[in-house]
């Protein structure tokens, strides 16, 4: 199945109950052996239909896997987390973790004073979903079907995801080209804007700062009108304490952000 391999190889027939190994061979750490994280990370993979979900505990200061547990609600979390020894559970500063509010309620059953975040890459990841969204629902309703390779909100799809200060000044233009043939309703432009508004936010100085990028995009959200960028903010407005709280922890759970030393660990694979 699609789902089924990832990196690690892992499949249906490999996950276990909680606390036990998930990937053959690799027995993970119980909580709180070896001295422990001080941070605590809890990725996941999109919802599908045809999906067992399992949660992975990583310590986002080695990188290291801690354990894969099946299963992604607050009691999975939360029955993880208490089998560990108080002492490991109290050198938990901080727990970085997928938008979902099953992580955070059984994060903040067992741990009620850490800090919780919710990361550049996941929120930066719904935000990108946006533009694609955008993206295919314009190209349906201008051109009668999905994208073909020479379309023009096709061709660039790749280069409206990616950070604008990747982008070369020819990709720039050639982007710009695309908006102005494929999006004549604006609404594709008013996406990638309001994601590059919310890369703004983990972007800033200070969390002072952050606050006040956060209220741009909000504004931003509120003057296009766009229901997907609509959605967003509201997803992110549920989330702002925690998005807010990166500022605080500074902590990140994908290879990208922490130069190589974390990995994504969770995976999604098909029942």
């Amino acid at each position: 199945s699609a789902n089924s391999a990832d990196n690690t190889g892992t499949s249906t027939s490999v996950i276990k109950d909680n606390g036990s190994p998930f990937i053959p061979g690799n027995t993970p750490r119980s909580p709180g052996s070896s001295g422990g994280p001080s941070y605590t990370d809890i990725p996941t993979r999109p919802k599908d239909h045809h999906t067992l979900y399992a949660t992975s505990f990583v310590d986002v200061t080695t990188g290291q896997l801690l354990d894969v547990v099946r299963g992604r609600n607050a009691d999975d979390v939360a029955y993880w987390l208490s089998q560990g020894a108080p002492a490991w559970r109290q050198r938990i500063e901080a727990v970085a973790i997928d938008p979902h509010a099953g992580y955070l309620k059984g994060v903040l059953s067992v741990l009620p004073d850490v800090t919780v975040t919710v990361d550049h890459f996941h929120a930066v990841k719904l935000a990108n979903a946006v533009v694609d969204d955008v993206r295919r629902r314009t190209q349906q309703s201008t051109l009668g079907h999905r994208g073909h390779k020479h379309d023009p909100l096709y061709r660039t799809r790749r280069l409206m995801t990616r950070g604008w200060e990747r982008l070369s000044d020819h990709q720039r233009y050639k982007l710009f080209c695309a908006l102005a043939e494929g999006d004549p309703t604006g609404e594709v432009g008013a996406a990638i804007l309001g994601k590059e508004l919310l890369r703004e936010v983990y972007a800033a100085p200070t969390l002072q700062q952050a606050h006040w990028r956060l209220v741009r995009f909000y504004g931003h959200v509120a003057e296009a009108e766009v229901p997907e960028l609509t959605r967003l903010a509201s997803t992110i407005s549920r989330w702002e304490q925690e998005v807010l709280s990166y500022h605080v922890t500074g902590i990140l759970n994908w290879p990208g952000f922490l130069g190589g030393s974390s990995a994504l660990l969770s995976h999604a694979t098909s029942a």
